[in-house]
């Protein structure tokens, strides 16, 4: 399917939502990964062994004890997903959704703001939340090689972001193997409180940040 109508097949299943835009801090960042296929494409795509997508990245905190005040970065439960009632899976064939994750975070500026990772399996994605005059975006998705070897991976603890002592410790190691290679790497302006579609013809990310 071209990546037009794969856009259209994605918001057009989406509930209508609140648009209204404030200038709240802290935010709730909601994000889905997905993976197109069977779609098919004109478009050419490079071979490569590796890849580096991201120089530092920060790894959600996993604690079913949080406080949404005190405990940014840190993954959230379920039931604060709104994406799940916004979007009908069933009518979306080609697509095949991966990680489903929500964290809090502060609306810092982009100096301030860090890369989170969202995705390392099948595809390896980062996300950077900011402000400028009004909320952005910048994503940076990779599918097929290595992506991830040289990341350097950071948690957020105690108020204060801190290096793990050991890199890439989840990360399983693959053949080094020559493998297409697909990049996703967008920047958009956003409202809050809307999901918004970062379309590739073989990976894609949606994202939606809301006020608390």
């Amino acid at each position: 399917m071209h990546s037009f109508f794969k856009v259209i097949t994605v918001f057009f299943v989406l509930s209508s939502l609140v648009v209204a835009d404030n200038d709240s801090q802290v935010v709730r960042v909601e994000i889905a990964t997905i993976l197109w296929d069977d779609t098919s494409t004109d478009e050419k795509f490079p071979f490569k062994k590796t890849y580096s997508l991201i120089e530092e990245a920060v790894k959600l905190n996993k604690n079913e004890d949080f406080s949404p005040e005190t405990d940014f970065f840190t993954v959230l439960p379920r039931s604060y997903h709104k994406l799940s009632d916004a979007l009908d899976i069933d009518k979306i064939n080609e697509a095949e959704f991966l990680e489903h994750v929500s964290w809090m975070q502060k609306l810092t500026s982009f100096d301030d703001s860090k890369y989170v990772l969202v995705s390392e399996n099948q595809s390896q994605c980062v996300v950077r939340v900011f402000q400028l005059r009004h909320p952005r975006v910048n994503t940076k998705c990779s599918r097929g090689p290595k992506s991830l070897e040289d990341t350097e991976f950071i948690i957020f603890s105690d108020g204060v972001f801190r290096k793990l002592e050991s890199k890439n410790l989840s990360l399983s190691k693959r053949a080094d193997v020559v493998r297409e290679h697909f990049l996703l790497e967008e920047e958009k302006r956003v409202k809050l409180n809307e999901f918004y579609y970062f379309d590739h013809p073989k990976i894609g990310i949606i994202i939606g940040i809301f006020s608390i």
